[in-house]
């Protein structure tokens, strides 16, 4: 990898340059990653159709698998609004 000197004065914070020589598999997380998405395309569909119920519970396995997605997050807060739910 060549990267210009002109460049890494630039990102400092990034020094020193990882090893890209490892091989890891990244399988399970990718598939857990995979999971998520599947399950908030599901809560998203109930929600079109009206299902809070179903689609907060879809949402939350979603969150569970891959809590940092702000998608998730703001589907779920849509869905609490809708419900009702009061944050006390």
């Amino acid at each position: 990898m060549i990267i210009h000197n002109k460049l890494l004065s630039y990102l400092p914070h990034l020094l020193p340059l990882p090893n890209l020589q490892y091989k890891v598999d990244l399988s399970d997380i990718l598939h857990l990653h995979n999971q998520a998405i599947w399950y908030h395309r599901q809560a998203l569909y109930l929600f079109t159709q009206n299902s809070y119920s179903e689609a907060v519970a879809g949402n939350n396995r979603a969150i569970a698998l891959y809590s940092s997605n702000a998608d998730f997050h703001a589907l779920a807060g849509k869905l609490w609004a809708l419900q009702g739910v009061s944050w006390q």
